[in-house]
């Protein structure tokens, strides 16, 4: 059956909406064209096209796709949405939800919402940060709020609070969260190099793990172990620096 011209339609409770919709009876397929809109489960779904299997509760997404929800804004070329409710994102991913955006190749929201998968040279932008790397995997709480965050490959930090910042490099970082997105904890592990800047001085370090923990918005406790070393080089007039190295 083909059905044109500002086309609705409801599956239980999921709303959809399309220029040109095509419904196959035998196998239970439904192809939407035109003004995609669909809202479904709590999500309100636009796009170019859809690809709706009834029996499975799948949807493909494609062309220029967006997913809002209360907690989260996505952006896309393709979308997939399985009937778990199990979301894949490809093509010139853009996503927020404050107090973050970022970027990805290609996003995976598993059923729960409470795991996100960022691959193909992600980063994440929040507030007083940037976070990137190969590969990036958030844990969340009550879908937006952070609790963990693990990077791999080349990962790569920049973090500023009120009076010091650090710039951070390591093949993995670990990051924890407390309330309010606030971070609390670095753990970096292999080839780790980086700088701790305030408005006196810069220390450059490097190791092969180092922890960091946070007091506030500032980095306050830094252990660096496995051949660690670094020098401290003063910005006022004057300054000078002293190198340091040892295991």
């Amino acid at each position: 059956m083909v059905f044109e011209g500002n086309v609705s339609f409801a599956n239980g409770e999921d709303r959809y909406r399309g220029d040109r919709v095509v419904y196959r009876e035998s196998n239970g397929l439904i192809s939407m064209e035109g003004n995609v809109l669909v809202r479904r489960e709590g999500y309100e779904m636009q796009a170019d096209t859809l690809f709706y299997d009834t029996k499975s509760g799948a949807a493909e997404l494609e062309g220029e796709v967006r997913v809002t929800s209360e907690t989260i804004n996505v952006s896309s070329r393709k979308a997939l949405i399985r009937g778990d409710g199990e979301m894949r994102f490809t093509g010139d991913v853009v996503f927020e939800s404050s107090p973050y955006v970022g970027l990805a190749d290609s996003m995976t929201v598993n059923g729960p919402q409470d795991s996100v998968l960022l691959e193909g040279v992600p980063y994440l932008s929040m507030e007083g940060g940037y976070i990137g790397g190969d590969r990036m995997v958030i844990t969340l709480e009550e879908g937006a709020r952070i609790t963990s965050l693990v990077i791999t490959g080349h990962g790569d930090l920049l973090w500023t609070g009120e009076e010091k910042t650090i710039h951070l490099q390591s093949h993995s970082l670990s990051l924890f969260f407390g309330g309010e997105n606030r971070l609390d904890l670095i753990l970096a592990r292999r080839d780790v190099r980086g700088a701790l800047e305030t408005s006196e001085s810069m220390n450059h370090f490097h190791g092969e793990s180092m922890d960091v923990r946070f007091i506030g918005t500032e980095p306050e406790e830094i252990l660096l172990t496995g051949e660690a070393g670094g020098s401290v080089t003063g910005l006022a007039a004057g300054g000078k620096e002293e190198n340091h190295d040892g295991e």
